[in-house]
């Protein structure tokens, strides 16, 4: 129930970075894991068609029948405002290239291209990449990169043992933990979801789960 309420709120609010961070980690996982996949793919797909049910009854069938019409959100493909933020970073994160402008840079710093000065601010670039190659610099970048590869090498390693082992709880734990890291991962590329502090208190435990799973 709990999975199908969060499905609620994401189809709710038409969360597209959401979206297409969980469909990004799902398609990982089933090319990684094939056909030992499919029991997690069950799970997850009772998990969304619960909350699809959820959401015709509370946020289709209920105010219909309450007040005799229902606003549904259409999901739009525009850049929602964030291309001048993504390039205003950029230019940023080459001021100093490789270290960056420094910490809270984005608040303080001199405008630098005519794009962002002329659109409507946002709080941070939407980019949690480009916001750390603003501040901090392509170097920590680089890091991160290295670190994310470690975490594949180690993962694939677990991964193989699993299956060859025939693990079947242990391989359901590491398609759970690892689409949500995925998801996360692509996620952070187009919102801030390394900075709401929703999503670093439970990022933070699934981050230390997927680190106990695959080490």
């Amino acid at each position: 129930m709990g999975a199908g309420l969060w499905w609620w709120i994401i189809l709710l609010s038409t969360a597209r970075g959401s979206i297409v961070g969980v469909v990004s980690g799902v398609l990982i996982v089933t090319l990684c894991f094939g056909r030992r996949s499919w029991p997690w793919l069950r799970q997850f797909t009772v998990y969304f068609l619960t909350g699809v049910a959820i959401w015709l009854v509370f946020s289709v069938l209920v105010p219909s029948l309450f007040f005799g019409e229902t606003e549904l959100r259409s999901i739009h493909a525009s850049s929602s405002g964030r291309l001048p933020l993504f390039i205003e970073a950029w230019q940023m994160s080459i001021q100093h290239f490789p270290f960056g402008m420094g910490p809270q840079s984005w608040l303080t710093h001199d405008l630098l291209t005519q794009e962002y000065s002329g659109s409507s601010k946002f709080g941070h670039p939407h980019n949690m990449y480009l916001m750390w190659a603003a501040e901090y610099g392509w170097l920590l970048v680089l890091l991160l990169a290295i670190l994310m590869f470690q975490f594949a090498i180690h993962f694939w390693r677990r991964r193989t043992n699993a299956i060859l082992e025939d693990k079947k709880s242990e391989i359901i734990m590491l398609c759970g933990f690892t689409a949500s890291v995925i998801g996360a991962l692509v996620h952070a590329g187009v919102s801030a979801v390394f900075m709401a502090p929703g999503s670093m208190l439970v990022g933070m435990l699934v981050l230390v789960g997927f680190w106990a799973l695959i080490f």
